[in-house]
């Protein structure tokens, strides 16, 4: 049984948090922030029809050990486990094209571990509609073919604008879109303008902005980097 949110307690904010993204990360956080009392909402430029297609996506996934854990602790695993390969030896070596794999190698057995098998192969087909059912049955807020683009943040949440007609106001902005992701544009934005009114404070001795409005734009780099530390 899913708990109602607990948190969501100021009727100033829309949800709790805003996922970016509805990829396998943003699927699979949402659900084990809602399982904790979170009231989520997940933004996805993907409708759900493209999502849960059987070709979206051929590809299949190495989840390591953990990541099987989490599955389990979500109660997710026990429907995914009977299409799952485990991954009992992992040879590395190096090569090149055309060349054939060097001769020498690092092998790593599963029987020289006591959790069992390393990980298990998975293939998207199996994966992601289990996540968009546990969405659905969550009753977490998924705003599919939406995408987030500004993004104003103050000293209790931010507000993000959803395609051009929606703005959502959250605790917390969580970015989990990939490569295109705009929560990773806005810190590289940041990290420009921050740059420039430096040069224009300590080099040119002429500032365009004020101490404080310098310090709101550091302030908002800080916190993403410190939700997202691989945008560092």
């Amino acid at each position: 049984m899913v708990p109602s949110p607990t948190y969501l307690d100021d009727m100033n904010f829309d949800s709790d948090i805003l996922i970016a993204g509805g990829g396998l990360n943003g699927l699979t956080l949402a659900i084990a922030l809602r399982s904790a009392g979170f009231a989520v909402t997940i933004v996805d430029p993907q409708p759900v029809e493209t999502r849960s297609s059987q070709d979206f996506d051929g590809r299949s996934y190495a989840l390591s050990i953990g990541s099987q854990r989490v599955l389990h602790a979500l109660g997710l695993w026990s429907d995914l486990a009977a299409k799952a390969q485990p991954i009992l030896e992992i040879k590395v070596t190096d090569g090149r094209a055309g060349e054939g794999p060097s001769p020498l190698m690092l092998t790593f057995d599963h029987a020289e571990i006591e959790e069992g098998p390393m990980g298990f192969m998975v293939e998207d087909r199996h994966l992601r509609p289990l996540l968009l059912d546990a969405v659905k049955d969550a009753g977490l807020s998924h705003l599919a073919g939406k995408k987030v683009g500004d993004q104003v943040p103050d000293a209790s949440g931010v507000t993000s604008q959803i395609s051009t007609r929606k703005k959502l106001r959250t605790r917390v902005l969580v970015g989990c879109d990939g490569k295109t992701s705009s929560v990773a544009a806005r810190a590289e934005e940041l990290r420009r303008l921050i740059a420039h009114h430096r040069k224009r404070y300590y080099v040119d001795d002429d500032p365009d902005i004020s101490d404080a409005e310098y310090d709101v734009l550091e302030r908002e780099l800080v916190e993403i980097e410190r939700e997202h530390p691989d945008l560092m």
